[in-house]
């Protein structure tokens, strides 16, 4: 006997028919006290050094230089001077600057923002689906994803980069549902800022803004042929984004001319990691998961040929098209590479910790994952799938192209945890149906009388 799923209410009939109120305040409180009380439990149990090896010393160093010398960028120990993308670095910076200079001053601020983030999720799920029920088990979710409260614990990058997307995700969101043209431009100014912020914080974001284009166009213009529905106002929102993340772009760019005297959108480290990635293309015929230790000399000895020839904006460059030409020259292997690690970037879960943390951690991102899949099948709205997917699948394809690392999937973690809950929710809904009705036949008179 079929089941019919009990639907949440539709994105499309969202944006024509808003309802007044978006959340409650308790809502509101009851998120924050729930986050903030299971970090407190969390760091009476679980103890992490915020000051892991390699990246958190170098914000910190970072951070330290921007406080003394007024410099956003990489100490000359360092060897060059603009790297990095420094967002991260400038909220430690800016920490340190309201509190000390503390590793633990930082962990506390991050620690309020893990419940900012939560909150987050609650406002994204109710403004997708407007199911409050919904929204908790996506909030229940991510509190018991242990990895959230790791990266919240240590001074990488990734947490504060976190925040940052599923604001803009958010904004973008809300903006959307705006049709009032005296709302659209404060609210895409400031997504367009807060977009352009993280792209700050970790290059990696520098072609989200031409991939989601390209998404958005091709669903408007395959609109007829999916779940109708308009789209007002679509070029103004789309030019006061543009806006917003020029007029917070540009003064980094014109601080990266200043120093360098040659355009450079933002770090500088993109080419090494095109180039890096790609390199074991030249030497195996299948790819070997990751690069063999014995290939490191050789990597190493190419890189440093370019830095002896050429400053740092051109090393980028230069390194970036190497790493193109060998993609061009291998391209089944290219192909075999990305698939490889784009089933890693799901597959490989992020465990952290020894022993029982360390399975709870690894069990939890694999039934995440499962929720998810079962989320996506079962959800029924195109247009919630497709805002989700337009965020998941760029990530994924990114990380695929150069390196999945188990930490850089964590970007994905606030859709992954929404379509999660969409998932167990329409298990749920699908359960208890189906148990009411075997209730409903098991008592029945007419089945009662055959038993007789």
């Amino acid at each position: 006997m079929r089941v019919a799923l009990i639907d949440t209410p539709k994105f499309v009939d969202i944006i024509r028919h808003r309802t007044p109120s978006d959340m409650y305040l308790k809502d509101i409180v009851l998120v924050l006290a729930l986050s903030w009380t299971w970090c407190l439990v969390l760091n009476a149990s679980w103890q992490v050094d915020p000051l892991q090896p390699g990246d958190p010393h170098t914000f910190v160093k970072i951070a330290n230089q921007i406080l003394d010398e007024h410099f956003w960028g990489e100490p000359p120990d360092l060897g060059f001077r603009s790297w990095r993308a420094y967002g991260y670095p400038t909220f430690i910076a800016a920490v340190y600057a309201m509190t000390g200079r503390d590793p633990a001053n930082v962990v506390v601020a991050q620690y309020v923002l893990l419940g900012v983030l939560n909150l987050i999720i609650f406002a994204i799920t109710w403004r997708l689906f407007r199911e409050r029920s919904l929204s908790w088990i996506a909030v229940g979710l991510s509190l018991s994803y242990l990895p959230l409260y790791y990266y919240a614990s240590v001074l990488y990058a990734d947490f504060f980069f976190l925040i940052l997307v599923g604001l803009a995700t958010l904004l973008t969101i809300t903006l959307i549902q705006r049709q009032e043209s005296a709302r659209i431009w404060p609210l895409g100014l400031l997504c367009g800022a807060v977009w352009t912020s993280a792209m700050l914080t970790r290059i990696v974001l520098t072609y989200f803004p031409l991939y989601a284009l390209g998404c958005v166009l091709l669903l408007y213009f395959f609109r007829h042929y999916l779940t109708p529905i308009p789209y007002p106002r679509l070029g103004l929102k789309l030019l006061a984004i543009f806006a917003g993340a020029v007029l917070a772009l540009a003064p980094w760019t014109i601080r990266n001319y200043t120093v360098h005297g040659k355009f450079l959108l933002n770090g500088s480290y993109g080419g090494h990691n095109v180039f890096t990635a790609h390199y074991p293309l030249t030497r195996y015929e299948h790819w070997p998961r990751r690069i063999p230790a014995e290939l490191w000399p050789e990597i190493d000895q190419a890189i440093a040929k370019v830095q002896t020839n050429h400053d740092e904006v051109d090393q980028d460059r230069i390194l970036s098209r190497m790493g193109t030409e060998i993609v061009l020259r291998y391209p089944l292997r290219f192909v075999e590479k990305c698939a490889m690690e784009f089933l890693k970037y799901f597959t490989r879960a992020g465990a952290y910790g020894q022993g029982l943390v360390w399975y709870l951690s690894w069990a939890q991102y694999m039934v995440l994952v499962a929720l998810a899949a079962a989320g996506w099948i079962l959800s029924r709205d195109l247009w919630v799938r497709s805002i989700l997917g337009i965020y998941i699948s760029y990530f994924a394809l990114v990380h695929s192209v150069v390196f999945a690392m188990s930490r850089l999937k964590e970007a994905i973690m606030p859709a992954l945890l929404i379509l999660a809950a969409c998932g167990l929710y329409h298990l749920w809904q699908t359960a208890t149906n189906h148990l009411g009705t075997r209730t409903q036949i098991a008592s029945s008179p007419q089945r009662a009388s055959i038993q007789q």
